[in-house]
């Protein structure tokens, strides 16, 4: 029992022990606690407690031996809540413990923190302070990758590229970053092997293989190895996985196709990068792209490229405008593509293109037919590129521009100064020279015409020029009645062949004897003409030829040769029919045949009473009633000529037959009536001296001979001996008349028609002077004038009313020039009097808007063929603008067409334009264009045309939504036109659009 006690007592007071002793060492440990609580807390991010456990425990046992770690553990609790301190209590632990253990780590950590945060620079800051070799092997390889990554940031890939050269060659969480970072860093630094060689490790990773390819193909371009890029990077553009920067690798693809030239793989992938892109692409790649389009055929894609970056000023804009206009030449658009070379050309920054562009510019002028802007670029280029290889092309279009611009003389000039010339510059010459002396016929210039036609002719590359430029001289010889030298000119012709100009020619030399009264010499030509005429010809000219052999045979008095060629002219239907039956009437007198030539003359009076042989015909029936005796029925016939208004100037003559027919009848009272009449208002015409001694013989047989002193001295009065005086002030006047002095003509007749206003020149003087203040634009005293000589009533009656008509025209009086033309065609004495008073009834009531009266007078010109030069194609196009005005469009486009087809007259050019101006207003714009086109082609030389022509091109295209093609057209009439009101009108057009 005690010894159980005792046992209890023992245990008992170890256990007291025991207590006590725990009790003892608890209280020495309670600070240790702190400190793993703060590390417990730390771990669990819970840095504010930690902290405060880690101060506590250091204030407790500040020698202890973990109060080192505590204050390091401050340190990162601080910066890891973004406390103010943290920096300071960081760098005061490394100083007051540079050799713990735990300094490496805390800079590491700072320098974390500020890699985490971004903040590049205080990342290096620290870790450039850490000493790694205090570090564990993968802390090492984890700081060196976050420096080497913030000097990245920084650009310093100097620095940086050592990190990571050193985190990517052990094996760490890192080394595929690193290795991928170095890579980009090498392909900078132009390292691209090394950069490759990082890649492909990199790619072995899932986490960068969709990075890789992306900067791998970018090392392989730019290392210029572009059949590897193909072969690697194709199949990532194909492939169906998709990666980081499939645009750029795509676009790189199809960059290395591009600089193989292999333009076609280009496209394909250009085009693909362009759907991967939503916006649009740079400048530089468009260019390409458009390139590749171009050079694969693709036009279409190739404008849509090279349009927005063509206008620009620089290296890019020049090629892309110049390869525009290349692609817009090969799809037919030369409207566009000269535009294009025309920016292109602006630029100087590549010289080559600007010197092909230069070319094209002249070459596509010339082929739109725009010679004028052709010759003035071709030969800009010929002077500016004197060695270029498309010199003689250009010097051969230059020739034919000036042909065709019809520039003649500059031409000619410029043709003569070439050193060497070629075939075609010579044939080009001989066509110059030949259309410089056409120019100049049509300008009545016939003397210098010759000199250019026989320049033509010391050319004869081309046969058809040279017997056209022996024709047009012989025309010329024969306007200035130097008969011998036409004859020779039409003879060349002759010797030529049997086509169309020897035809031609054959009627000319006809003629040309003809004039020369070579009459047995021009019979057999008109023979020729006659008998080789076929349908189709110039029918008019045929029925003239046979007119002609009629008048020869009549000259050469082969009587019924004549009446057979009258008669076959009138079956021809010969328009001055009541000529021919006067001729005919003459031809039957003269053959003794006095009843057929009666049927002639009657024929005349009784069916043609407006013709101008109608006064003839009644003077010749009446004198074959004189001849047959028949007084009754001739005195007849001279009062309807006496009483008639005569422009013919038979009434004298019929005074003084019907005086003569009254005397054989014995009749002295009515015979004398005439003979005074005839010496009051005649006494200075011919028959005036007659009638002096038929009134003598009439007074003697009346006993009445004291009477005649008083008319002998009247007559005497008329006709006063001094008459070589007033002939000489006469021919003075005219002479200055003739040399164009018209002021002084103007006042030498005036005072010859004051000094001498009976004479038997007045009419003559009083047309002249009419004829001389027209000339100098006095219309008042000219009108003045002219209608004197309507009231003389004499030769120049026709003409003094075409001029009154020329006036009121002139000063926008159409009723007057109505009233005028009206009579001119009432008293037209011939085809041409007629056309002249159609031609201007026509245009004036078409000024008055009397729609009617113009589609009469245009008929009638269309009906009575082709008497004036271009008189139909004229009338045609008058009937277009009556139609319309009515608008009636359809009908309007029939008769421009009509007048289209085969004509290239002005008229012709005008049409075109109308059609063009139809189709615009029944918005027919694509034809309207078309049409437009057509005008430029074909009527170039029509300026005044084709000027307003562009301007309809440019409203087509603002119609059809062209404003870019409409802008450009409008700034190059502004740049190119040299009418002031269309310039000004497309600065108006284009401003609206702006």
């Amino acid at each position: 029992m005690n010894k159980i006690i005792h046992i209890l007592l023992v245990v008992l007071l170890v256990a007291t022990l025991q207590v006590s002793h725990a009790q003892q060492t608890l209280k020495h440990r309670d600070p240790v606690q702190k400190y793993q609580t703060g590390q417990e807390l730390f771990s669990k991010s819970l840095y504010g407690g930690a902290r405060e456990q880690f101060e506590a425990f250091m204030q407790e046992c500040p020698t202890h031996l973990l109060a080192v770690n505590a204050q390091y553990y401050v340190g990162l609790c601080a910066l890891y809540q973004g406390q103010p301190d943290a920096e300071y209590l960081i760098s005061k632990f490394v100083e007051t413990h540079p050799e713990h253990t735990k300094t490496g780590e805390a800079n590491l950590e700072m320098g974390t923190y500020y890699y985490n945060s971004k903040n590049y620079d205080k990342a290096i800051e620290f870790f450039d302070k850490v000493d790694w070799s205090s570090l564990s092997k993968s802390k090492q390889l984890e700081g060196k990758f976050r420096i080497g990554y913030s000097y990245f940031s920084k650009k310093d890939f100097t620095k940086a590229l050592s990190y990571f050269n050193d985190s990517k060659k052990s094996d760490n969480r890192y080394q595929y970053a690193s290795t991928y970072y170095a890579a980009y860093i090498e392909f900078k630094n132009g390292l691209y092997d090394d950069a490759l060689a990082d890649l492909d490790k990199a790619e072995t990773n899932d986490e960068f293989k969709s990075l890789v390819p992306q900067l791998k193909t970018n090392v392989l371009y730019r290392k210029g190895d572009y059949d590897q890029l193909i072969k690697y990077a194709k199949p990532v553009a194909d492939g169906s996985d998709k990666v980081v920067g499939q645009y750029e690798i795509t676009l790189l693809l199809a960059e290395a196709y591009f600089q193989q030239e292999k333009y076609t793989d280009a496209y394909t992938y250009f085009q693909k990068a362009e759907k991967i892109q939503s916006g649009a692409l740079s400048r530089d790649i468009a260019y390409r792209y458009g390139f590749s389009s171009y050079k694969s055929k693709m036009w279409d894609n190739a404008t849509k490229q090279f349009k927005p970056i063509a206008g620009n000023k620089d290296t890019i804009g020049q090629a892309a405008a110049y390869y525009l206009g290349l692609s817009y030449l090969v799809m037919e658009q030369k409207e566009a593509a000269l535009l294009s070379f025309t920016q292109a050309s602006s630029s100087t920054f590549l010289p080559n293109i600007k010197e092909e562009s230069d070319f094209l510019i002249g070459k596509i002028s010339f082929d739109l037919q725009q010679y004028t802007q052709a010759t003035k670029q071709l030969k800009s280029f010929i002077e500016t590129y004197p060695k270029s290889k498309h010199q003689e092309e250009a010097g051969g279009l230059l020739g034919e521009a000036f042909l065709n611009g019809k520039d003649y003389v500059a031409a000619i000039e410029y043709l003569e100064r070439l050193k060497h010339k070629s075939i075609r510059i010579n044939t080009a010459y001989q066509k110059l020279a030949f259309y410089r002396g056409v120019e100049l016929y049509n300008q009545s210039k016939f003397n210098e015409a010759i000199t250019y036609f026989e320049r033509s002719n010391a050319n004869p590359f081309s046969k058809e020029i040279l017997l056209e430029s022996w024709y047009w001289m012989g025309e010329s010889y024969s306007v200035l009645k130097e008969y011998n030298s036409a004859i020779e000119a039409y003879a060349q012709v002759l010797k030529g062949g049997t086509d169309i100009h020897s035809y031609k020619a054959r009627y000319c030399i006809a003629y040309a004897y003809y004039n020369t009264q070579a009459y047995d010499k021009a019979i057999p030509h008109f023979k020729i003409y006659t008998d080789q005429w076929v349908e189709g010809e110039n029918i008019n000219y045929y029925k003239d030829a046979l007119v002609r052999l009629g008048d020869l045979y009549y000259v050469t008095k082969k009587y019924s040769q004549a009446i057979t060629y009258y008669d076959k002219a009138l079956s021809s239907r010969y328009h001055e029919a009541d000529y021919v039956i006067f001729q005919k009437g003459i031809v039957y007198n003269l053959s003794n045949q006095s009843n057929k030539a009666t049927e002639n003359f009657q024929l005349i009076i009784s069916k043609y009473p407006k013709s101008v042989y109608y006064d003839h015909a009644l003077f010749q029936q009446a004198q074959l009633y004189m001849e047959g005796s028949e007084y009754e029925k001739a005195i007849k016939a001279y009062s309807t000529i006496i009483t008639r208004n005569d422009p013919n100037g038979y009434i004298p003559y019929a005074l003084q037959k019907r005086a003569l027919a009254n005397f054989n009848l014995k009749k002295y009272t009515e015979a004398k009536e005439d003979y005074k009449t005839i010496l009051n208002r005649y006494a200075q015409h011919p028959v005036g001296e007659s009638a002096l001694i038929g009134l003598q013989d009439i007074l003697a047989l009346e006993g009445s001979s004291d009477q005649f002193d008083t008319y002998l001295n009247e007559y005497k009065t008329a006709n006063p001996d001094q008459k070589g005086l007033k002939e000489i002030e006469y021919n003075n006047a005219l002479a200055q008349y003739s040399n164009q002095r018209y002021e002084q003509s103007a006042k030498n007749f005036e005072q010859f028609l004051t000094r001498y206003p009976d004479h038997a020149q007045v009419g003559d003087a009083t047309y002249y002077l009419a004829e001389s203040y027209y000339k100098l634009k006095k219309y008042p005293e000219a009108d003045a004038a002219y209608q004197k000589v309507l009231v003389n009533k004499d030769k120049y009656y026709n003409k003094a009313l075409s001029r009154l008509a020329d006036m009121a025209n002139t000063q926008s009086n159409s009723t007057k020039a109505v009233e005028y033309y009206s009579l001119l065609n009432q008293f037209a004495t011939g085809a041409k009097d007629r056309y002249v008073a159609w031609n201007g009834l026509m245009e004036n009531y078409f000024k008055l808007k009397q729609l009617d009266s113009t589609e009469r007078y245009a008929d009638q010109i269309l009906l009575n063929g082709n008497q004036v030069l271009d008189a139909q194609n004229k009338a045609l196009l008058y009937k277009a603008k009556v139609y319309q005005q009515r608008t009636k469009y359809v009908e309007a486009t029939d008769y421009l067409v009509q007048l289209m087809n085969n004509n290239k007259d002005v008229y012709a050019a005008e049409a075109n334009y109308m059609l063009a101006e139809i189709q615009y207003t029944k918005k027919e714009y694509q034809q309207s264009l078309e049409t437009l086109y057509s005008l430029n082609e074909n009527f170039a030389t029509y300026t005044d045309w084709v000027n307003k022509g562009f301007l309809l091109i440019a409203e087509n295209l603002i119609a059809t939504d062209e404003t870019f093609q409409a802008k450009a057209t409008l700034q190059s009439i502004i740049d190119h036109c040299k009418d002031p009101a269309i310039v000004e009108k497309a600065k108006a057009r284009l401003e609206q659009l702006k």
